[in-house]
């Protein structure tokens, strides 16, 4: 006992759908992303929900799917008896499938088994399957630093920078007969050329001056 493809990705869908706001249309492209499948796929799936009448369908520029209201209320029950339906969870459960039923103690077994888990699903709103799991996913995404803590620029302490590497090049100051980069000059460069000028023309005064 599984559940098929369709129903898998028709649920997926339906819990994607009902987490946005009531009259969206979403394109067949986007609806197929959230749900993790082809396109191509998920139009049948998408045509069943329609005929079902818990998702309706516009063509056209501005067309594309949008959840009705009985969908935005369905259970899982619903959506998937809208699909291909409940599985069952033993062949002597389906109507005619084994003669041994009228006496068998194991098929008591499996009929309770099987009404439990559609009293599961009929008491298990898609809306809130969607919700929980939008929840869950977001609480994994990376979080932002914390005030106080590098990059969260609070607590009065200064804000974390990323350190900036200075190419070598720009350290060492250009040689007798070379120009400096175009754009700035080196900073290193600057800074003897000024303590250069200064030394030069101290001894200059100094010589100026009257012995």
């Amino acid at each position: 006992m599984h559940l098929t493809r369709a129903a898998d990705y028709g649920v997926r869908v339906m819990m994607h759908m009902v987490t946005e706001s009531v009259g969206t249309r979403a394109s067949l492209n986007d609806l197929a992303d959230a749900a993790e499948v082809s396109p191509a796929f998920l139009s049948k799936v998408l045509q069943r929900l329609v005929r079902a009448g818990l998702v309706t369908s516009r063509r056209g520029k501005r067309g594309g799917f949008e959840l009705l209201e009985k969908g935005r209320s369905a259970s899982l029950y619903e959506v998937l008896e809208a699909l291909d339906g409940l599985p069952a969870l033993n062949v002597c459960l389906l109507d005619g499938g084994c003669h041994r039923r009228t006496w068998c103690a194991a098929h008591e077994v499996w009929s309770a088994a099987q009404e439990q888990m559609r009293q599961t699903l009929r008491q298990t709103p898609v809306q809130a399957l969607g919700w929980d799991s939008r929840t869950r996913r977001m609480a994994l995404l990376p979080q932002e630093p914390a005030a106080g803590k590098p990059g969260g620029g609070g607590g009065g302490q200064r804000p974390w920078r990323r350190a900036v590497l200075v190419p070598r090049r720009e350290l060492i100051p250009p040689q007798r007969g070379e120009s400096a980069p175009r754009g700035r000059r080196p900073r290193a460069a600057s800074l003897i050329a000024r303590a250069t000028c200064r030394t030069t023309t101290s001894s200059a005064s100094t010589s100026a001056a009257p012995s």
